[in-house]
């Protein structure tokens, strides 16, 4: 029997296998391994079915094709003795030698319970070549957080060569990191002509699967191996095309097949597990403390930090945020078993729950009502309410409820201000924990009205060889800030200077970046600025007559060098998950003797997309422009790319590919 995952990948062959069986069987009965790896012998060679010129042609564009993706996990033994495999087997022909991942394997395990038990690796060159390698061939490295690396760089490795790879982990303690939860993709970035996936578990185990729409079937029914008193889950998916990384897309999960599904009963020697089936009842335990939290409402101690924090504030909002400023900037989260809460004040690190209740304390001590809250970010799929587990809920924040708005904050999450929520967790099922009660489901709030605004400055000079020089400015506020400060402060030192070479709006010439500068990065209560100084060559044509002023994507609405959307292969839906506001404003200093000759005329346009507006100015030896890009919140089919694309492309009236100014004199 077969089922669809999915009906929102109907179109994609995904072969279930579901045959029903019930077994039970003594705790202390054995049952055997069924899933192993076939190690080819060294002198066997790999063939394909096509000629590699065939693959470069049908998979035009991808880095590799899976010519066949098998995944296992395994859980044998007895109830005195337990073990898990998991076995992956790769066989793919690569398109694009470049490509790091595709020419070198890679495993990683837990140096406290896993070891690599065997290994194969395999590549045929065009050519027809083969080598094999095998365990000892790998580079061990400790990486230094308790894992061992292993990793193989493939010799001589072509347009068209077919590598195969597997590989045996196996787990001999752990129950509770590998037996919860599970997730396979089975669609990736990669195409696959055939997907394999299998879970093996003892009979008595109990599983419960996610529903991944609304409409999605789930299986319900696995086979039996009456031999290993086993179940088997098995999917196979084939011709899978590559899941596409387009701009402006829904998530991931909300376009892909996958499985999801955890372990709702079992037991091992080590471990009894029994899942509620119910919300009510897995959420039961769900709730503050009241006798610590009545410690914390009377604490001296906490009652000055809170007047402190919020002495300028002017109201429920400006609280909030002040209190939500203290805990980011005072308290991480980190290990601190068992601390009580005076502990992690002082020492400045705790449990993510201690944390989350010392802000509402502080919150309680400035007159802010407040709750704790759980929520289920977009960009875990679809929300099935009966698929009960913890890990459909994070992260954990405050809801705040001032006088005029609710308010959620995520103290633990440097930068981000109170009530500014981002797409991925507006409006989502929403777990609320209210002191002293049970915790109730309800959905997160729209977030703040914040701004999410981008504003560049440009100030350029072109000196009469052509030679451009440019301040370029950028601010940015709401979201657009946050998500800023985020990438500056995980990029590393020695990165910087890459990436501030990726901020800078140009896309062509030769541009040399000079000084930069970055203010406001930890006070997120002001706009972050970033200031790029840089030259530019080869953008301006010099002549008696004219000059010709190639503008590189200066006035192009977004940088097509950081978004790639061919309208004619898009693949997914549009979705726009907020408004974005893009601000320019352009000056260009030059000659006065040069006086432009492109006719402007100011820019109004507006669809389902958004908002242009432009207007421009010249003068003896300046040119000005001001340009405004509004993105609506959107969701629509990909048909309408090319509207999309006159809001945010060079084919939209902002775009200006060349400025041309007559000489003075001739």
């Amino acid at each position: 029997m077969y089922r669809k995952i999915s009906a929102l990948c109907a179109f994609i062959c995904l072969a279930l296998v579901v045959q029903s069986c019930v077994i039970s069987r003594d705790y202390n009965s054995h049952w055997s391994r069924i899933e192993f790896l076939d190690i080819p012998s060294t002198d066997s060679t790999l063939t394909m079915e096509h000629e590699p010129a065939w693959y470069e042609a049908e998979y035009e564009g991808h880095d590799a094709v899976y010519l066949e993706r098998k995944f296992s996990e395994e859980h044998v033994g007895d109830y005195t003795s337990w073990k898990y495999y998991t076995v992956s087997k790769l066989r793919y022909v690569v398109l694009n030698p470049e490509a790091d991942w595709a020419t070198t394997f890679r495993v990683g395990v837990d140096d406290e319970d896993q070891k690599l038990d065997s290994v194969y690796m395999t590549i045929t060159s065009p050519d027809g070549k083969t080598s094999h390698f095998g365990k000892s061939d790998l580079f061990v490295e400790q990486s230094g957080d308790g894992t061992t690396q292993y990793k193989f760089a493939y010799p001589d490795v072509r347009k068209g060569s077919m590598i195969e790879e597997g590989y045996i982990v196996r787990t001999t303690s752990g129950e509770r990191r590998t037996i919860r939860e599970h997730f396979f993709p089975i669609k990736t970035g990669v195409p696959a002509e055939k997907v394999v996936y299998k879970y093996i578990y003892p009979a008595r185990w109990g599983l419960r699967f996610k529903r991944i729409a609304a409409d999605a079937v789930t299986p319900s029914d696995l086979s039996f191996d009456k031999e290993s008193n086993a179940r088997i889950l098995e999917i196979q998916g084939n011709n899978m095309t590559a899941w596409e990384d387009e701009a402006w897309s829904p998530y991931q999960l909300d376009v892909i097949p996958y499985l999801e599904f955890s372990v709702a009963s079992a037991e091992t020697r080590y471990m009894y597990l029994e899942m509620p089936v119910e919300w009510s009842k897995l959420m039961k335990g769900m709730r503050v403390d009241q006798d610590t939290y009545f410690d914390m409402r009377e604490d001296d101690d906490l009652a000055e930090i809170a007047r402190k924090a919020s002495k300028d504030a002017e109201n429920d909002f400006q609280k909030v945020d002040a209190i939500n400023n203290w805990v980011q900037q005072n308290i991480e989260i980190g290990d601190c078993n068992n601390c009580e809460y005076d502990d992690v004040v002082r020492r400045g690190r705790g449990g993510m729950f201690t944390v989350l209740e010392i802000t509402m304390a502080l919150l309680d001590h400035v007159d802010v009502e407040s709750s704790m809250c759980m929520i289920h970010p977009a960009n875990e799929g679809y929300f099935d309410n009966n698929y009960v587990t913890f890990t459909e809920l994070i992260p954990p924040g405050v809801v705040a409820y001032t006088e005029s708005d609710t308010l959620v904050v995520f103290p633990f999450i440097k930068d981000l201000p109170a009530g500014l929520l981002p797409p991925v967790w507006q409006e989502r099922p929403a777990v609320l924990i209210n002191l002293g009660d049970r915790a109730h489901f309800g959905r997160s709030p729209l977030g703040a009205v914040s701004e999410n605004t981008e504003e560049e400055e440009y100030n350029l000079t072109i000196d009469e060889d052509g030679l451009i020089s440019v301040k370029e400015k950028k601010y940015f506020r709401g979201l657009s800030a946050y998500l800023m400060r985020s990438a500056l402060r995980e990029a590393k030192e020695s990165e910087m200077e890459k990436f501030m070479t990726e901020l800078l709006t140009y896309e062509e010439g030769d541009v040399k970046l000079g000084e930069y500068s970055i203010e406001n990065l930890d006070d997120y209560r002001r706009p972050l600025e970033i200031t790029l100084n840089y030259t530019i060559d080869n953008l301006v044509t010099v002549t008696p007559e004219e000059v010709i002023f190639q503008t590189g994507g200066l006035f192009s609405p977004s940088s097509e060098r950081k978004i790639k959307v061919e309208t004619d292969d898009r693949v997914n839906p549009i979705r726009i998950y907020s408004d974005e506001e893009v601000i320019k404003r352009i000056t260009i200093n030059h000659p006065p003797e040069w006086t432009l000759d492109t006719k402007l005329k100011p820019v109004t346009f507006n669809n389902q997309f958004g908002e242009l507006n432009a207007t421009y100015t010249s003068e003896p030896g300046r040119f000005t422009a001001e340009q405004r890009r509004l993105l609506k919140k959107a969701s629509e089919p990909k048909e309408m790319i090319d509207e999309l694309m006159k809001i945010t492309s060079r084919r939209s009236q902002l775009s200006i590919p060349t400025l041309i100014f007559a000489v003075n004199g001739n």
